[in-house]
């Protein structure tokens, strides 16, 4: 059940069912992320990083763009 605030929830409404949890993904472990580029690296070095798992730089701006 979600609420848009504590006020609507007393008043009685309007409260509806929303799916929650993640949708990009079925677990969330520290672990995965390990393997991460460092903050710190370059464009260069992010460039290269990314083109070792299969990506082009144009990949990299995509995929970096959502965060």
């Amino acid at each position: 059940m979600m609420v848009w605030s504590w006020w609507e929830l007393q008043s009685g409404g309007p409260v509806y069912d929303i799916p929650k949890g993640r949708k990009d993904g079925r677990r969330s472990k520290i672990e995965d992320t390990l393997s991460a580029p460092a903050p710190t690296f370059n464009a260069s070095e992010l460039v290269r990083v990314f083109g070792l798992r299969g990506f082009s730089a144009q990949d990299m701006v995509a995929l970096s763009g959502k965060r």
